[in-house]
């Protein structure tokens, strides 16, 4: 990834000429930018779990103060093709985190790319992009399993959250209007990312390789699309996806998206301090996928239900005897790593998602001149524990706007959804120039 920002500096000088020189009325180069200045109070109340003893696996904060500018630059040389897209980030917090009866005070700092690319439009079909990219496909709202780049969920609980893309090569090549393909090649991190999360995973390259061929019909009211690729940086592992959805009349829609591959990297405690993957070299198959269905209606309001079904969480079982263990051996600090470091997004096997958005409600009309409500919820199915989220985002004016977002969930404490925060409140305020 350094090797990018090299070439970002061999490239200026021509970029920078493009203020000088213009093709008849048309400029040489477009320049674009943006500025969203972001403040805003966070307050949480942390589920006292068994698997973040006195927080101090987890470090979750109690509050936080926040303050996050987030600029966007575009340069477009229209006689080369090439476009030049940076979005970087700079987040200050003070928070304040408890552990056991001891309260303590920090002030952090975020900041790196949220994207940073460089696309060469090598011919009228055909697109070349270097750096870090977010490329998300699939009509799903809360994961998409056959963009195996992005394995997080999808979901954004606040509306100004912003998604950071993935460091790689994309090429795409599109013949027609309604046909297209796309290989990526993940690169290695570059390093120039900054956290001051406590206990923040490093970035690491998972070996990740993938084509994409996607074809709509001329209508738009059908989309399909097939993923081949490989992950493993010591366990090489072929992988295969599908995406699809159906509008089978103007207002509703139907879909599905689809990863499966033989073995995986999955981990849960076999026993006490023994980290088990019996998964990693077998041929056991596992899937991840998503069936769903979205229905809008005519005052505004979207509807999306949806299932999903994970091979790769853990198992009742694997969950009843990892806490057994884990309560027999309250001192043993890797039990507590390994059950907090999984290999999937969610952390069980049977979910029911629903969502429902609704823009511009007639009751919020008079006094907003947009506004946008989120209904959020999800459901697992193994032991009925819930995830519920409410945001509002309205504009102020043209350039401010204010959201306030909730999170409440719902179950013991073994629950798979209520291991870590119980309840969440946020309020921001954005200004944007």
């Amino acid at each position: 990834m350094k090797i990018f920002f090299a070439i970002l500096l061999l490239l200026a000088p021509k970029f920078a000429s493009g203020f000088l020189k213009a093709k008849g009325d048309a400029p040489f180069l477009k320049f674009e930018t943006s500025l969203d200045i972001l403040g805003g109070i966070a307050a949480q109340n942390n589920q006292v779990s068994l698997t973040n003893p006195d927080n101090q696996i987890l470090n979750l904060p109690t509050q936080s103060l926040d303050s996050e500018f987030k600029p966007i630059f575009k340069f477009e040389q229209s006689q080369s093709g090439l476009t030049l897209s940076l979005k970087p980030y700079l987040r200050l917090y003070d928070s304040q985190f408890e552990f056991k009866s001891q309260t303590q005070n920090r002030k952090l700092s975020d900041y790196g790319f949220y994207e940073a690319y460089l696309r060469w439009e090598l011919l009228k079909v055909i697109d070349l992009s270097f750096g870090k990219i977010n490329s998300q496909w699939g009509p799903s709202e809360l994961l998409s399993p056959s963009q195996f780049m992005f394995q997080g969920l999808l979901l954004r609980p606040e509306p100004f959250q912003s998604v950071a893309g993935q460091e790689m090569i994309q090429l795409q090549f599109t013949p027609k209007q309604n046909l297209s393909f796309c290989v990526q090649t993940e690169l290695n991190p570059s390093g120039l990312q900054h956290t001051d999360q406590i206990n923040a995973a490093p970035a690491t390259s998972q070996g990740r390789i993938l084509s994409k061929v996607d074809y709509s019909s001329r209508s738009g009211d059908f989309d399909l699309g097939v993923v081949i690729g490989e992950q493993g940086q010591v366990q090489k592992r072929i992988i295969v996806g599908s995406f699809a959805f159906f509008n089978y009349n103007p207002d509703a829609q139907i879909y599905y998206d689809v990863r499966h591959q033989r073995g995986s990297e999955k981990l849960h405690i076999a026993s006490i301090q023994t980290l088990d993957q019996p998964f990693l070299t077998s041929d056991e198959p596992f899937t991840l996928g998503v069936l769903g269905h979205r229905y809008s209606f005519s005052n505004g309001i979207e509807w999306h239900i949806e299932y999903i079904g994970s091979d790769f969480g853990q198992s009742i079982s694997q969950r009843e005897f990892a806490f057994k263990t884990i309560k027999s051996n309250p001192n043993t600090l890797q039990l507590y790593q390994i059950f907090n470091d999984p290999v999937s997004a969610l952390p069980g096997q049977n979910y029911i998602y629903n969502s429902l958005r609704w823009d511009s409600p007639s009751f919020l009309s008079s006094l907003f001149s947009a506004s946008h409500i989120y209904l959020r919820s999800l459901h697992s199915i193994g032991d009925a524990s819930a995830f519920i989220n409410f945001a509002l985002e309205t504009s102020l004016s043209d350039h401010w706007a204010q959201s306030l977002a909730m999170i409440k969930t719902i179950g013991d404490n073994e629950a798979e959804l209520n291991q870590s925060v119980d309840f969440y409140l946020s309020y921001y305020l954005k200004r944007s120039f």
